[in-house]
């Protein structure tokens, strides 16, 4: 883990990036790469009886983490996707907890 669940790219451009992002989180977080997990989310924003579109949302399920962590992983992807020209990028952090994880 973690699990890194993407909206807002096509499958075929998360296929091309995963391994960048899998590489990002690994180097800042010093998971193994193999333990990270990389989702494609069809999931639409709506506003306003619109789809959003240019958007990209992320959302990142783990175990606890600093702040630092979470910021520093933030600001790698925002970085990264910086040449694609979204309007917005959104990231979310949701820490799991480890008594109700189960596998």
């Amino acid at each position: 883990m973690p699990y890194i669940k993407v909206s807002g790219l096509s499958k075929d451009k998360l296929c091309e990036t995963s391994n960048d992002l899998v590489e990002i989180v690994s180097k800042i977080t010093g998971t193994p790469k193999e333990n990270i997990r990389i989702f494609y989310n069809p999931m639409l924003e709506i506003l306003n009886g619109k789809i959003c579109e240019n958007r990209l949302n992320i959302d990142i399920d783990w175990m606890p983490r600093s702040q630092e962590m979470c910021d520093a992983v933030s600001k790698e992807f925002k970085e990264y996707f910086k040449n694609y020209n979204f309007e917005l990028i959104k990231i979310y952090f949701l820490e799991l907890v480890r008594e109700k994880y189960y596998i």
